[in-house]
């Protein structure tokens, strides 16, 4: 029931093309959700999404269709009404597409192109221009001479003019004999008529990465240096050189997002720097000092992806993000259809808005997943939690999270309210950390948190803890869970349930659970005290931690004040 409520809420939001989302705040300012749309559904993979907005409004869309590598091909939209509505390409009009792109002088939409499996060390570069009367493509080709013998992967996500007029795009491939991948840069003096070897970014001779420098975004701060950032592991961070010489010479690497898979980088019209990457989920990753030292993580899209995704600005400090929602070919996508989704918010620059950040607290890096109210945000704000029922306090509200100042803390607490009895808007009350936040080779998990129940004339459990743990790929994983009452406390053991007659009506306790998949038990502790050892239960449900009331009829209020997850 609680995954079917979830799947009813989630279509209502796409059906209504909105988001019902609140604004993420973060240092400095703030993110609003404006908006969700899909662009194409397919009951086939749609993966890898480029996006380039043209100075007309004109949004050229291009992504994959078909299973990776198996039998995917080449798919692309267009918008003339800036992304309001989509069209396939008309015969005769040609290719659209959105890899590549840029605009010359003369208006016309081109794009330049360029991969090669031989090595050589003069490759060729194709260059397409749509006629600004008949939108028909003439293509050109241009010899590149490379200062060394490679092939050439692809020239990946990025051409940009820069302000001295200059065309730049970056590109990666294997040099002859190498290990490992490295990235380069190509300019263009001529408004894109010829191209040229501008600078080899990096290099991996060491082979301290997994792939070594490949996808590359490249963007123009407001001091005119060059970032660019780019993917070493498909699944690990990434990261950044700097050059402030126009592209010829590249600084030392630096660390950089903590995501790969294909960064996209702009620079807003206000000199925020805002880059798009994920693996798993999807992010956005903010600097609002405009210099790639200050990233902010948000998380725009948790669930199944190709994590390749596209980031325009459509107005003045507003940004639309497009993307996939789709299986990538690892039957993780649960949904019937395959989406690219674009969604927009306003990304406000506040230099009033100072939060606290939970890397602050000394006690989170003894946890995988951390969450305490001392940073006087919500879980949902953070987008470590998902919930459904649960909403902001408001005047009927009956099931609500709110953050709460008490003098028995020396920080806040996160209030959590599931009065649901006689409530008129909400039907359950429940959080959950989704399975990204779970590693699924994990076979111990400790559960640590601190709670004290507040409605003294509840009898039933106030609150519900639980866990998955196993493998996402297992047929069967293993849960347990805690439910906390006013004068007992139950556990799920070995699918039933046991109840230990305890009294925790007075103040603050810390419980613990501290599973074992292969011992097949996991253990209780309250106050540092073993009050029970269950036996685990063999579920078929996804890797979550769910937390909250639950779906088993329990409710009241309670005080959070810590929880964390640790995963061994």
């Amino acid at each position: 029931m609680r995954n079917l409520f979830s799947l009813v809420m989630a279509f209502s939001v796409i059906a209504l093309g909105r988001v019902c989302a609140d604004e993420v705040l973060i240092n400095g300012g703030k993110l609003i959700p404006i908006s969700s749309n899909t662009v194409e559904s397919a009951t086939y993979h749609l993966n890898f999404v480029w996006a380039h907005r043209f100075s007309d409004g004109t949004i050229f869309l291009s992504h994959s269709a078909g299973v990776h590598a198996v039998d995917e091909h080449g798919c692309s939209e267009y918008s003339t009404d800036n992304g309001v509505t989509w069209k396939k390409p008309e015969k005769g009009i040609g290719t659209v597409n959105g890899i590549n792109a840029y605009e010359n002088l003369k208006g016309e939409k081109c794009s330049v192109g360029c991969s090669s499996r031989q090595d050589s060390d003069v490759h060729t570069v194709v260059i397409t221009e749509r006629d600004k009367a008949t939108n028909k493509p003439k293509t050109r080709k241009c010899e590149v001479k490379f200062p060394y013998v490679t092939s050439i992967g692809f020239l990946h996500r990025d051409c940009i003019r820069l302000s001295d007029g200059r065309l730049i795009v970056a590109g990666y491939g294997r040099k002859v004999n190498a290990a490992k991948l490295h990235n380069f840069l190509l300019e263009s003096k001529d408004d894109g008529q010829t191209w040229q070897f501008l600078s080899l970014i990096a290099d991996d001779e060491a082979k301290k990465t997994v792939e070594g420098p490949d996808e590359t975004t490249i963007v123009e701060l407001k001091d005119k240096s060059i970032l660019a950032i780019y993917r070493v592991d498909g699944n690990g961070p990434a990261k950044q050189k700097r050059s402030t010489d126009g592209g010829k010479t590249w600084s030392a690497e630096e660390k950089s997002v903590s995501f790969g898979a294909s960064p996209h980088a702009i620079k807003l019209a206000d000199g925020t720097l805002a880059v798009v990457t994920g693996r798993p989920n999807l992010y956005l990753f903010v600097d609002f000092t405009g210099t790639g030292k200050n990233y902010q993580k948000i998380c725009i899209y948790k669930g199944s992806t190709s994590s390749y995704a596209s980031i325009i600005e459509t107005a003045p400090s507003e940004i639309a993000i497009f993307y996939d929602e789709s299986d990538f070919g690892s039957s993780r996508n649960s949904s019937l259809f395959n989406r690219i989704v674009v969604s927009r918010f306003k990304l406000v620059q506040d230099p009033s808005i100072v939060l606290l950040s939970l890397d602050d607290d000394p006690r989170a890096k003894e946890y995988t997943v951390f969450y305490s109210p001392a940073v006087k945000r919500l879980p949902q704000d953070l987008r470590i939690a998902t919930n459904a029922g649960y909403r902001k306090k408001s005047e009927d509200d009956q099931a609500y999270l709110e953050i709460v100042e008490i003098p028995e803390r020396p920080h806040p607490v996160l209030r959590m309210v599931s009065m649901r009895e006689g409530s008129t808007r909400h039907g359950s009350c429940w959080s959950s950390l989704r399975s990204t936040n779970n590693p699924d080779n994990a076979t111990k998990v400790k559960v640590d948190y601190e709670v004290r129940i507040m409605a003294h004339d509840v009898k039933e459990p106030q609150i519900y803890t639980s866990f998955v743990i196993g493998n996402a790929e297992d047929e069967k994983r293993y849960s347990g869970g805690v439910a906390i009452a006013r004068d007992f406390v139950r556990y799920l053991h070995n699918h039933g349930w046991k109840d230990i007659k305890i009294d925790n009506s007075q103040g603050f306790h810390k419980f613990s659970m501290q599973a074992d998949k292969n011992a097949g038990t996991y253990n209780i502790y309250r106050d540092g005290e073993l009050i029970a050892t269950g036996k685990l239960t063999d579920t078929k449900s996804p890797l979550v931690i769910a937390w909250g009331d639950g779906s088993g009829g329990f409710r009241g209020a309670v005080d959070l004040s810590y929880i964390g997850w640790k995963f061994e």
